[in-house]
C-alpha cells in the first residue's frame, strides 16, 4: 500500500514530500522498508520520513532509533490502528505538499517518488495517486485440466521444498471461488474443467528456471493434469479423495501486479480488484 496525498499547501516547484511508515513489533520489515526509502532519488530538502510506531513491545522504537538516528519517529504508547496510527504523523503538516504512506512490508525503487508528484503536478483535479504494486516474490504459472465429469476439483495445498505455499497461491482464469462452508471468509478454489493457479517458487540464480519441485493436492474423485512449460504430471484420485501431483515447474518466473485498486463485495467487504 503505497498512496500518495496532497495536502492543502500549495504546490511549489519541487513538491515537500512526507513518507509515513507505520511499525508495530516489525522492526526488522521496517528496517527494510526505511532502507529503500532512504535511497530514493529526490531533493534531500523535500524530501522526509516519519516513522510512527504504534506502542510495538518488541524493543523495535530502540533498534530503529539506533539503525536512523537521521529519521523522525513517533511513539504513540499504544496500537491505534493503522488509520490513527498514521494521523498522528500528519497533524503538523505546515510546508508539506503531498504524503506518501507507505507499509513497512514494501519496498520502493529508488526513481518510485518522481513520477507520482509528476503526476499530481500534471492535473489540478488529480489528488492521490499510487505507484504500480508487484508482489515481491516471482510467480510459476501451472495449468490444471481436470479430466471426466462429476464436482469440481478442490485445491487443498500446494508445497515446495518443504514449505507450505498454498496462501500465497495466486488464482488465474478458470477458477472458481467458492465460500467454505464452515470457516468465515475463507474461501476454496476449484476447478471445473480447465484452469491455471500462479505458485511462488524459488529461482535458480544461474538461469532464472525454478529450482524446486511443487507438489499440489486436490480433492476429487477425477483425474488432473497439471502442465508447466514443457512439464507434464498427471494424478487420480486415491482412496483418501485426493489427486496428488508432483511437477517440476517449467517457464521462466515473471511478476504480478498486487491489485489495481479496491472494492467492495456485495457484503460490504473490501477487497483488492484483480489481485495477482
Amino acid at each position: 500500500m503505497t498512496p500518495m496525498m496532497m495536502t492543502e499547501s500549495s504546490r511549489g516547484t519541487t513538491m515537500r514530500v512526507r513518507v509515513v511508515v507505520l511499525n508495530w513489533n516489525s522492526a526488522e520489515l521496517t528496517r527494510r522498508c526505511v532502507r529503500s526509502l532512504l535511497a530514493t532519488d529526490y531533493p534531500a530538502d523535500s524530501f522526509e520520513i516519519v516513522i510512527v510506531d504504534n506502542g510495538s513491545i518488541d524493543g523495535s522504537v530502540a533498534v530503529l532509533r539506533r539503525l536512523f538516528p537521521e529519521v523522525r519517529i513517533v511513539e504513540n504508547g499504544a496500537n491505534l490502528g493503522f488509520a490513527e496510527g498514521c494521523n498522528r504523523a500528519l497533524r503538523d503538516r505546515a510546508g508539506i505538499d503531498a504524503i506518501a504512506l507507505v507499509n513497512n512490508d514494501a519496498t520502493v525503487d529508488p526513481g518510485w517518488l518522481r513520477p507520482l508528484v509528476a503526476a499530481l503536478e500534471a492535473d489540478q483535479e488529480v489528488g492521490a495517486v499510487s505507484p504500480k504494486l508487484l508482489f515481491a516474490t516471482d510467480f510459476i504459472t501451472v495449468a490444471v485440466d481436470v479430466g471426466g465429469e462429476g464436482e469440481r476439483a478442490r485445491l487443498v495445498d500446494v508445497r515446495s521444498g518443504g514449505l507450505d505455499l498454498t496462501a500465497k497461491v495466486l488464482s488465474g482464469d478458470g477458477v472458481v471461488h467458492r465460500p467454505h462452508l464452515s470457516v468465515p471468509l475463507l474461501l476454496d478454489r476449484e476447478v471445473a474443467s480447465t484452469g491455471e493457479f500462479h505458485i511462488p517458487v524459488d529461482a535458480d540464480p544461474n538461469d532464472g528456471s525454478p529450482a524446486s519441485e511443487v507438489t499440489i493436492r486436490f480433492a476429487t474423485t477425477r483425474p488432473v493434469v497439471v502442465t508447466s512449460g514443457g512439464a507434464t504430471a498427471t494424478a487420480t484420485a486415491g482412496t483418501d479423495g485426493l489427486a496428488t501431483v508432483t511437477i517440476a515447474p517449467g517457464g521462466l518466473p515473471h511478476r504480478r501486479i498486487n491489485n489495481l485498486g479496491t472494492a467492495l463485495t456485495e457484503w460490504t467487504e473490501g477487497v483488492e480488484r484483480r489481485y495477482g
